[in-house]
């Protein structure tokens, strides 16, 4: 019952919201791993929601918190605990609104034509190597490079 409300609410938050789709690949350097899925990101009022086509996710970041819902399970994650994961949401957040005040804060910004990379400021340069981005009317690609070898590229599909 929870599924078929949330999958009724997905239409009804992109009316309210901007909405991407997009093809994500995750490489987990431990297991020598890539992971590939795909989505639709919506930009609200209150936060940013993610639901991946597949598998029934969905993920929701509300300021310091991040909601995380599959099927009937839900679960409720502080991130002023985890600033890692906060910064992930915070650059989406920051990228698709053109928020350049709020990238300054955390990153030291080098743009070359529609290329940015953005070189992390002290607290997230212990976890966070680099981003790099290239943005004209919608986002082309996002490239998250993590210290441990582990990186995400989100790409828009649509």
């Amino acid at each position: 019952m929870l599924r078929v409300f949330f999958v009724m609410l997905l239409p009804l938050s992109l009316l309210f919201g901007e909405a991407i789709h997009f093809r994500e690949q995750r490489y987990l350097y431990a297991l020598d791993k890539t992971v590939e899925r795909e989505g639709v990101i919506s930009f609200t009022k209150e936060g940013l929601d993610i639901t991946y086509a597949k598998d029934a996710q969905r993920v929701l970041y509300r300021q310091d918190r991040l909601i995380l819902i599959e099927g009937e399970k839900k679960k409720v994650i502080d991130l002023k605990k985890d600033i890692a994961t906060k910064m992930f949401f915070v650059l989406l957040n920051s990228i698709f609104h053109n928020n350049m005040k709020q990238l300054r804060q955390f990153f030291f910004i080098e743009t070359r034509g529609s290329r940015t990379t953005l070189l992390p400021k002290e607290l997230i340069s212990k976890r966070l190597a680099k981003v790099v981005y290239q943005k004209k009317k919608r986002l082309d690609f996002l490239h998250i490079y993590m210290k441990n070898g582990d990186w995400i590229s989100i790409e828009q599909s649509e």
